[in-house]
Formats: structure tokens, C-alpha cells, sequence
């Protein structure tokens, strides 16, 4: 639980968002009054001073292993950043196990994996939503080695152009003790947010924070 976090590690909890019984993900849009999504304005507001200089804008989500709320996370973080008027770009970068395009209804052939191996352009990748200000570029299909490819010039360019086009980039990342993506990920990022889920994390997760 929360205790355990700030008795064992050094890192500022966020915020605690509670379990989410509805059938989609996308609380902050379906349900905008409910407590749920007044705990994502909380970590929002909390992240404003995570975030001090004037071109902090990158936010990188991870947890330890699958089905801790990264997903979760990330879209409705994105989607609250969105709300406020801000340019908000939400990217599926879980290359292995991509599922953010469900809940767009999106298909998935088109998306950050046909970029980097240069069969699309930048502005192919990215799908606006129904959602102001909040575009999305999903994962697409699973590569042979997703590593490889956020290690390429290829995806510098990626982040440099995205920085100047939206005012915050929420990375949804795989699970950062299964594989390094999570890890090289995170040195492009201004603020790092990781996952944790009641009665569900392992407490070896906290030496991993």
C-alpha cells in the first residue's frame, strides 16, 4: 500500500488513484465528475511541479510487470492534459504487447513500428481522437526486436519533432522488469511515473523505483 512506497523508497507519490469497475478504460471522458477522475486532475496538478522548466513535457509511464494500470494511466492522464487545452500526444510505446489502439478502436497495422523501419511518414502515425487536443500514435505491429528500434536515429527524430508540436507526450511503456525498453526509455522523458497497484505489485517492485 501507500505506506509501503514511502517507507521504502525516496520517491514522491504522486497520487492514488482508486479501482476502476467500469468497462472501459477511458474514465476521465466516460465518467468526468466521478472520483476517479478527479484523482487524475490530483496527479496532474501534482505533476505540474515535477515539470518546472519551460519545455518539460514528456512523461514516460512504466510499472514492473503487465496489469498494474500503465494503459490506464496513460490514457487518462493524456486525456485530462487534453481537457486543460493543451496539444496532448499519447504513444503506445509497448512495441511487444501493444494494446492502447483498443480503446481508440484503431487497428493497429499503422503506428511507431511501420515508422521507425520507415515504411510511414510521421504524419501517417498519428490519429487524432474524439477527445479535444488529445492525438494518439499507436504502437503498430510487433517487430522482431522492439530494442533495437527505439535505439535508432530514426526514433531521436521522432521525439524531437513531437516535442515541437505538442505541449505534453505521455509514453505508455512495457513493464520495466521484463524488459529494458521501459529503462532507455525513460532518459528521454522529464518525468518518470511508475505504476504501482495495491494488493497486486510485488514488493520487489520497490527496489526496482
Amino acid at each position: 500500500d501507500k505506506k509501503d512506497i514511502e517507507d521504502n523508497t525516496d520517491v514522491p507519490v504522486l497520487g492514488v488513484v482508486g479501482h476502476n469497475s467500469n468497462p472501459s478504460e477511458f474514465v476521465v471522458k466516460n465518467k468526468p465528475k466521478s472520483s476517479l477522475a478527479e484523482s487524475f486532475r490530483s496527479v496532474k496538478t501534482n505533476l505540474q511541479f515535477l515539470l518546472l522548466k519551460e519545455d518539460s513535457k514528456l512523461i514516460n509511464i512504466t510499472s514492473a510487470m503487465s496489469g498494474e494500470g500503465k494503459t490506464f494511466s496513460s490514457i487518462n492522464l493524456a486525456a485530462i492534459m487534453a481537457m486543460t487545452n493543451k496539444k496532448t500526444l499519447l504513444v503506445g510505446l509497448d512495441l511487444r504487447k501493444p494494446k492502447l489502439h483498443f480503446e481508440f478502436n484503431l487497428d493497429n497495422n499503422i503506428g511507431l513500428s511501420t515508422y521507425l523501419i520507415g515504411k510511414h511518414k510521421i504524419d501517417e502515425i498519428i490519429f487524432e481522437t474524439d477527445t479535444e487536443n488529445l492525438s494518439i500514435v499507436p504502437s503498430g505491429p510487433t517487430p522482431v526486436d522492439p530494442a533495437k528500434l527505439i535505439e535508432t536515429d530514426q526514433f531521436n527524430d521522432f521525439i524531437a519533432e513531437i516535442r515541437k508540436r505538442y505541449d505534453f507526450i505521455v509514453f505508455d511503456t512495457p513493464p520495466a522488469a521484463l524488459v529494458s525498453d521501459a529503462i532507455e526509455l525513460a532518459k528521454f522523458a522529464d518525468a518518470n511515473i511508475f505504476v504501482v497497484r495495491q494488493n497486486y505489485s510485488t514488493k520487489n517492485a520497490l527496489e526496482l523505483i
